[in-house]
């Protein structure tokens, strides 16, 4: 009786196991077609859901680098009902065609689709309607600058970026020659790599000036070849020849610490004499809000100009990215120069923003270019 028992515990026991695994066969035959479809089709009840980001999310991330690539003024955003309306103004209309092209490439990989539309009564516009499930949800319109208005754009305003600090390492100054707006590179004299430096500079179409050492309030300066306050004259003009035929590409000086030396005006006056002999100009680096440089080098007609910002006195992405947008904006009513230094975040900075500083209204231009126009 007992082993009759034991067969049908055992059918029991079969019948819920096979349930489960033809149901677990049933979920993943589904699940199958389901991602099939989602990765094939764009349709799917499940995996669009769990997968599939936002459209919105999606079509911030592709604006949001095209955004970041013009200037502020000329972007405009609208958006009504979850429908959305980006206004760009371009430099040219190649310009808007080729940014509308990388848009529509970055929809078609992200399942939405684009259509461009071009109005033969209107060149200068290009249109981007952006279609989701056959369903218009955003346009993006880009329009032309007239030539017009880029004469005016291009000559707002004119910006020199000096980077102190050059002769410690070849290896920065060989990236900071792949930026290819004007720059000019202000190296210390009298170091091992100074003149290997500026021949990596030069050979790569950029500036050179002499970084002057020259004492500070604070003391504890240590640089090779420093001026110092109790100096006499001679020894100042043979700092600075012996400085000068160091470097002889250079086009200027400036000076590197300084504060006890720029606010001394019979030292400046030795200093500005002996550049005014060969032919360079000097660039206060305002160390000391009591400098006299500027106006010493003007009273005695050397050619001059001072430091209007420093980019990376505090180093932060952020910190400096902000200062190199108000030297943009500071532009447009002089003729400004920034100093930095060959921080890796200030480099990188200026990759990112000098490409667009016409974006803005802004020329860079070397730092000779700013004192010939003053």
């Amino acid at each position: 009786m007992e082993e009759s028992k034991k067969p049908e515990k055992n059918r029991r026991l079969k019948l819920p196991l096979f349930y489960i695994l033809t149901g677990l066969l049933i979920l993943s035959i589904f699940l199958a077609i389901d991602f099939y479809l989602y990765k094939e089709k764009n349709k799917s009840l499940i995996f669009s859901r769990v997968l599939r980001k936002s459209e919105e999310k999606i079509l911030f991330e592709i604006m949001n680098p095209v955004i970041k690539s013009f200037s502020p003024k000329n972007v405009k955003f609208y958006e009504k009902n979850g429908f959305k309306l980006w206004r760009f103004r371009t430099p040219s209309i190649a310009e808007a065609r080729a940014q509308a092209i990388l848009i529509f490439d970055k929809l078609e990989k992200n399942n939405l689709k684009g259509r461009m539309e071009w109005d033969k009564s209107k060149p200068e516009l290009v249109k981007l309607s952006i279609f989701s499930r056959e369903k218009q949800i955003g346009v993006v319109v880009f329009e032309s600058i007239t030539p017009q208005e880029e004469k005016k754009r291009k000559s707002e305003g004119e910006i020199a970026i000096l980077i102190d600090d050059i002769g410690y390492s070849v290896e920065l100054v060989e990236e900071i020659v792949q930026i290819k707006e004007p720059l000019t590179l202000s190296i210390l004299p009298f170091l091992p790599d100074s003149n290997k430096c500026a021949e990596i500079a030069i050979k790569n179409g950029k500036e050179i000036i002499i970084h002057m050492p020259m004492e500070s309030n604070n003391g504890g300066d240590s640089e090779i070849g420093i001026i110092k306050e109790k100096m006499g004259e001679n020894e100042i003009k043979e700092l600075i020849k012996r400085a000068i035929e160091s470097l002889p590409q250079a086009k200027g000086m400036n000076n590197h610490k300084g504060s006890k030396i720029t606010k001394n005006e019979h030292l400046m006056e030795i200093i500005m004499m002996e550049l005014k002999g060969r032919n360079l100009f000097f660039i206060d680096s305002k160390t000391s809000d009591r400098s006299v440089a500027l106006k010493v080098a003007r009273r005695i007609g050397l050619p001059s100009s001072e430091r209007d910002i420093f980019i990376d006195s505090i180093n932060s992405s952020a910190q400096i990215e902000k200062n190199i947008l108000k030297l943009f904006k500071l532009s447009k009513k002089k003729k400004t120069i920034g100093i930095a230094h060959p921080y890796p975040e200030t480099i990188k900075a200026l990759k990112e923003l000098l490409p667009q500083a016409e974006n803005h209204g802004v020329k860079p231009v070397f730092v000779s270019e700013i004192l010939k126009r003053e």
